[in-house]
């Protein structure tokens, strides 16, 4: 009885210290947090910028340091979603959160920013429409002479109010007059701006690209900013097969595209001055935009639903010309003139790739089209395979002058990097009205890998240390001097520039960059490795200890959780015995129990106390593992040639 009286008694205490605010609250998300998360899911940024869009989006918090109640939370995602705090009972119909009491927990919250994201890159479903009284009038693209007026056909027609565009500077003519003759009309004209001209516009679209009506320009010759083109001639052609293609040599790159029902395919192939062949091919397909712009409210959207793929390759294996031909390569400045040899290489290959400008109309309303712009960039050195594979959606909305990043991706890559290389693909989209850019977008994806390379050099015995920059490293060089511990980063890229200058949307202050996938972000390392030595995936390097041809040497086994070696290659000349020391294994298996075996007998041999004895010139594999299997490592073996 006694005990009982304590247990209500303790209770009724807690019960009074949690009223009265002593006790600590039930672990939950504080407000500063969440004020945090919304604006890095809204914007990318969860800075003090980052909150002050966040609150001119709507979104009230004050980012104190106490919890969030799911109310709360439930009132700042319909706030982000469209502006409208209803009912707690809608938060639950759309997704957001299952409960609307107590406090808001780390995983709901994520959760929750995970439903908002996909509710708000999904627009509704509505039908197309175009509020603009002006848009019947707009009398096409036009620039006046030196008096002020622009010659019409005697078709076109006189009526007052009718405009122009001149989408070179963006400029809007207005016509005045009309002198109409026998076989023309002059209109007279005067400037007006297009800011408040096109802010009088509102319209609402979404369609399915349709490549058969797509206007092509190829990139002409005297485009400064890109490389040279040699053209041949673009056609039409019949569309069971496509409906335009084009072959042309840029940078030494032989490049052919083609445009079907479904999308765009470029392909290039650029041959190397040590014969090696660098390929890449683009695929853009299932393209579906959503263009909105308001402009006396200053909203807007530009969204892109597509599928992409890229890939790229280095073919006949650069760095065996690189690291294996010692032709070219200077003795008493090895590494120097290898890291060069390598450098070269690698600008040859270095090669940006324009391909063209493509207009798509919009369905119904002629007015408005959705103007893309395409190039590929690629370098490479190494052996380098590359592949990515992209759906999703990508855009901006701009919300009574905010912008929000829209991002919404999955992918698939695949990779080989022995060396360095850089695939991107920059796909600029501009939604235009009467020739005007509205809004655009820069994309740039792809992937980057960088091999940093630390050699080591023994000279007399003593190892130093020198940075060698990217040497690929597909093999290692025929000298024993040489030991080479690499760093490897292979990361996504996706950067994307919202509103250049040369939009409306720009000149209003609506112009963002924001790098989505980067280094820090986007690590795509394979088994989380990033170390090699001397091209072999390890945890860590040997650091330029030098492999010894001696006797084996007493080091103590550490206990790890796989088997390690002292030394990860051996470089040994014809005939002559190394072994491999284990300094690491796992717990329960012992030294003696390792079995050792030889991929190729004819270049070494291996007896099973892990001697190695070399035979002949060439590279070769010694794995060891447990009895169980349940462990393996390798050791790679390199026997010199005889010196002549």
């Amino acid at each position: 009885m006694r005990e009982r009286l304590r247990s209500l008694a303790a209770a009724g205490l807690t019960v009074l210290l949690m009223a009265q605010g002593c006790m600590p609250e039930k672990a939950g998300v504080l407000r500063s947090d969440w004020a945090k998360m919304l604006a890095e899911t809204l914007f990318f940024d969860a800075s003090a910028d980052g909150l002050a869009q966040l609150a001119a989006w709507g979104v009230e918090i004050e980012p104190d340091h106490r919890r969030v109640s799911r109310q709360e939370a439930c009132q700042n995602l319909l706030q982000a979603y469209d502006g409208k705090a209803e009912t707690l009972e809608r938060c639950q119909s759309l997704g957001f959160l299952s409960q609307n009491k107590g406090w808001l927990s780390e995983e709901e919250a994520r959760s929750s920013l995970t439903a908002l994201m996909r509710q708000m890159n999904t627009p509704p479903e509505s039908e197309p429409e175009l509020d603009w009284a002006a848009a019947a009038l707009w009398g096409g693209e036009a620039v006046p002479n030196e008096q002020g007026q622009i010659v019409l056909p005697p078709d076109q027609g006189s009526q007052r109010g009718l405009w122009f565009t001149d989408p070179q500077t963006n400029q809007i003519y207005i016509a005045d007059s009309f002198v109409e003759t026998a076989d023309q009309i002059i209109a007279s004209v005067h400037e007006e701006q297009p800011e408040q001209w096109l802010s009088q516009m509102q319209f609402k679209l979404d369609f399915d690209a349709d490549w058969r009506q797509a206007e092509i320009e190829p990139y002409q010759q005297d485009n400064a900013s890109l490389l040279p083109v040699a053209l041949t001639s673009w056609e039409r052609i019949e569309p069971q097969f496509a409906l335009a293609r084009q072959q042309f040599e840029v940078g030494g790159a032989q490049v052919s595209w083609s445009i079907t029902a479904s999308g765009i395919h470029v392909h290039a192939a650029k041959k190397l001055n040590n014969g090696a062949t660098l390929q890449m091919d683009y695929d853009l397909s299932d393209l579906h935009p959503a263009i909105e712009w308001n402009g006396s409210e200053k909203n807007g959207r530009l969204q892109l639903d597509f599928a992409m793929s890229e890939s790229a390759g280095l073919t006949r294996g650069v760095s065996n010309t690189l690291t294996s031909d010692f032709s070219g390569i200077d003795p008493h400045d090895l590494l120097a003139s290898l890291t060069a040899s390598f450098t070269t290489a690698r600008k040859e290959a270095d090669t940006i790739i324009p391909i063209a400008r493509i207009k798509l109309p919009v369905p119904q309303f002629p007015i408005v089209d959705l103007l893309l712009t395409l190039q590929l960039h690629c370098y490479a050195g190494g052996k380098i395979e590359l592949l990515l594979s992209q759906e999703g959606s990508l855009g901006m909305e701009i919300r009574g002058g905010v912008l929000r990043p829209i991002h919404q991706l999955e992918n698939r890559h695949d990779f080989i990097f022995q060396g360095s290389a850089k695939m991107t693909a920059a796909v600029q989209t501009s939604a235009r009205a009467a020739g005007i850019s509205l809004m655009d977008l820069l994309l740039q994806s792809g992937l980057r890998g960088v091999m940093r390379t630390t050699a080591w050099i023994d000279q007399q015995g003593q190892k130093t240390k020198t940075d060698a920059g990217e040497l690929p490293l597909d093999h290692q060089p025929v000298q024993a001097s040489l030991q080479f511990c690499s760093d490897l980063n292979v990361h996504g890229i996706l950067e994307l520039e919202y509103n250049s200058s040369d939009s409306l949307a720009g000149k209003l202050g609506f112009g963002k960059m924001v790098s989505i996938l980067n280094e820090n972000n986007a690590t795509l390392n394979p088994h989380g490795r990033t170390h090699l030595e001397n091209g072999i995936f390890v945890d860590r390097c040997t650091r330029g200890k030098k492999t010894s041809a001696a006797e084996p040497t007493s080091v103590p086994i550490l206990k790890t959780d796989r088997i390690e070696l002292e030394e990860v290659q051996l470089i040994l000349d014809p005939n002559q015995s190394a072994q491999i020391v284990v300094r690491g294994l796992p717990e329960g298996v012992s030294l003696t129990e390792l079995i050792y075996s030889v991929e190729d007998p004819e270049i070494a041999t291996v007896v099973q106390t892990g001697k190695v004895r070399a035979v002949r010139s060439g590279d070769t594999i010694v794995t060891i593992e447990d009895a169980s299997q349940t462990y393996q490592t390798s050791c790679h073996i390199h026997v010199r040639t005889p010196a002549s």
